[in-house]
């Protein structure tokens, strides 16, 4: 976008944002300028040079602002972080010690299902971003994009086990039971296969929501 002085408003410097010139041209409604003043134009240049961490939609926003070295730097070490602690909580090592066979693992059908769902929901939306770094040549903003994305999706998830949690205190208070017992009984009991199926349907969700930035065009 360009920046061009107004002169409609001598007394404060304000700026008009020229809009895309084929946007302009191809559309029907006449093109009505924004002015912005020295305060939000000074807002806008702070945004352009900050770092990004958990904030895709802000990240996209700015995605034609350069990324230096050392920014990618970090983004690379933070999206290394953020992929291995979620792989750390996702893969289950369950299992169990039964007499006269050994260890037996203890997931479900539908984790594994769970898991292949996953895995495809991450090819889907992750692909999109690999083309259009290859084809835009944007190898430093597709990495910050996944950093950006993937730490969403690690806070989302914290957020979603923290409500969780809540829950579980506020069944006990409520049922005057013990936070060990409901806990338990959540993770052990009779519907617990159930319970386990729908918080991994809604961990699908919370994986969806926080990537939907990378499937987005990159001259959108």
């Amino acid at each position: 976008m360009q920046y061009k002085y107004s002169l409609e408003q001598s007394s404060v410097t304000d700026f008009a944002v020229g809009l895309d010139v084929n946007k302009a041209l191809n559309s029907k409604t006449p093109v009505q300028p924004a002015y912005l003043s020295d305060t939000e134009l000074d807002l806008i240049q702070k945004s352009r040079k900050r770092f990004f961490i958990a904030n895709p939609k802000q990240l996209y926003i700015f995605r034609h602002t350069p990324i230096s070295v050392l920014s990618t730097f970090i983004y690379f070490c933070i999206l290394i972080c953020s992929v291995a602690t979620l792989l750390y909580l996702e893969i289950a090592f369950d299992t169990e010690l039964v007499e006269g066979v050994g260890e037996v693992s203890t997931t479900t059908p539908f984790y594994h299902l769970y898991l292949f769902a996953l895995a495809g929901l991450l090819f889907y939306k992750i692909k999109p971003l690999l083309s259009e770094v290859k084809k835009y040549d944007v190898m430093r903003y597709g990495l910050a994009m996944l950093a950006n994305s993937f730490v969403l999706t690690l806070i989302n998830m914290i957020k979603l086990s923290l409500f969780i949690l809540a829950c579980i205190l506020l069944g006990s208070l409520l049922f005057e039971k013990s936070f060990d017992d409901v806990f338990f009984q959540v993770l052990d009991g009779s519907n617990s296969d159930e319970i386990l199926a729908l918080f991994n349907i809604v961990e699908l969700l919370v994986y969806g929501y926080s990537l939907r930035f990378c499937s987005k065009s990159y001259e959108e």
